[in-house]
């Protein structure tokens, strides 16, 4: 939001992102749908936990009106800052408990590749969301999945 309103206007940030959060949370199921064949049952099934850069109330909303919320163990928002998302993923590993060499990030843009690398999990990344194909894979995620059926093959080998 700082960055589309520029430094010259810093002083309607605070009105610009109420408006934004007001927007938003009217419209966060307009859209948003399960992805078709989505291995909902792979997430619960692992003990999946949902790391995401969207405000968290608003995250637990999302996965509420999709049905999927009992499916997660977690629901963490991640710092904007990039140093910060490592940081935040290893809080979650912590939390919960998990060894970070033996999670697994799922993410669909370059930022999740460079944020398990950085945190130092597996990746696997999906070609089905923000990430283009090429870009997804030239960040080098351990996995490059281009459907749900393929990360729930992926799971089921792991």
């Amino acid at each position: 939001m700082r960055r589309s309103l520029g430094p010259s206007h810093e002083d309607l940030l605070p009105e610009a992102l109420k408006s934004w959060r007001a927007e938003y949370a009217r419209r966060l199921l307009v859209k948003t749908r399960h992805i078709q064949g989505s291995p909902s049952c792979c997430w619960s099934a692992r003990g999946a936990r949902v790391l995401t850069n969207k405000p968290g109330g608003f995250a637990r909303e999302i996965l509420q009106g999709l049905g999927m919320l009992g499916a997660f163990r977690a629901v963490s928002r991640r710092d904007e800052a990039p140093q910060a998302r490592a940081r935040g993923l290893l809080a979650l590993c912590r939390a919960l408990g998990s060894d970070p060499a033996g999670t697994l990030l799922v993410g669909d843009s370059t930022v999740d590749v460079a944020t398990g690398r950085a945190a130092g999990v597996r990746v696997c990344a999906v070609t089905w969301g923000l990430g283009a194909r090429d870009a997804l894979a030239a960040a080098a995620p351990d996995e490059l999945c281009d459907s749900p059926d393929a990360v729930a093959a992926m799971l089921r080998r792991a």
